[in-house]
């Protein structure tokens, strides 16, 4: 009877010690692409590309669409997903993603959000911005650093609230650009 409830409790630490969403319990292979944040203190951290995000739906890639009808400027999008309610979208308007300092906007040319759970952090304010630095751009592959502010909209008796998502130590690594 010993053994029995000693092995129940060695199998209940082992699962929970592998009971995270945050970060891909597969392989742990950041040369395919990695991304890092913290949302008000809680980090992420997401590995796989776009091979991965395509398969399993958990990976970081990222895309570049150019102007058309329906996309008002050229875009880059970083995009890391965990789960349809762990997710972030950086959003970068330039016509050609080089090594320098970007700004997010709150224009309407795409959004930048983080999903926590149920929670989406977005640019809902001028003041709800994103500040990154690609400190990297070789052959398609970027890297570099981003942090900031966005928020949650809650309109609570006819009066909209808003509550900060504060975006830390954001790192994204060998993320490969789909053109």
């Amino acid at each position: 009877m010993k053994s029995f409830l000693l092995v129940i409790v060695l199998s209940l630490a082992l699962v929970s010690c592998f009971k995270s969403d945050n970060r891909d319990l597969g392989v742990y292979n950041i040369s395919n692409g990695y991304i890092r944040y913290q949302v008000n203190n809680f980090p992420y951290e997401i590995n796989g590309g776009y091979t991965s995000f395509s398969s399993t739906g958990v990976g970081v890639y990222c895309k570049k669409q150019l102007k058309s009808a329906s996309v008002p400027s050229t875009r880059y999008t970083i995009i890391g997903q965990l789960s349809a309610k762990k997710s972030i979208n950086i959003v970068i308007i330039t016509d050609s993603l080089k090594s320098g300092a970007y700004v997010t906007t709150t224009a309407s040319n795409g959004v930048t959000f983080a999903n926590v759970d149920s929670i989406q952090y977005s640019g809902n304010r001028t003041e709800d911005i994103l500040n990154l630095n690609i400190t990297r751009n070789a052959t398609g592959i970027i890297e570099g650093t981003f942090s900031g502010k966005l928020s949650n909209a809650k309109t609570i008796n006819g009066s909209t609230t808003y509550i900060d998502g504060i975006i830390s130590n954001g790192f994204f690594q060998n993320v490969a650009v789909n053109y």
